[in-house]
């Protein structure tokens, strides 16, 4: 039996993988053609942060995982690993859309 937790992980996910498969995409496509270090933690600085403009912070951990995942099956453990350790390079990257508050209020 799978414990509760795990499915209400899981369809979390397969909900984000559906909702957030454009800006998916999108990220894994540019992170992964980065062919320098610098280009690559600047791609991931833009991907993040107009994700979380765009929908807030409370999908960004699942939004990360599901890009990490998309970046190792393309081979590129190393723009993974520059992912997961990303922080916002300032307080200006995480400032939300209106239409992002409101979502985040909602929930």
């Amino acid at each position: 039996m799978i414990p509760h937790g795990k499915r209400k992980n899981d369809q979390a996910a397969a909900q984000a993988e559906v909702g957030y498969q454009l800006e998916l995409a999108r990220g894994a496509s540019v992170i992964a053609s980065m062919l320098s270090t610098q280009n690559m933690a600047a791609a991931v600085e833009e991907t993040l942060s107009a994700f979380v403009r765009a929908y807030g912070t409370t999908d960004l951990k699942i939004f990360t995982q599901l890009l990490g995942q998309r970046l190792t099956a393309r081979n590129r453990m190393d723009a993974a690993d520059m992912l997961f350790a990303w922080k916002p390079a300032s307080p200006a990257c995480a400032a939300r859309s209106p239409a992002a508050r409101q979502r985040d209020r909602s929930r």
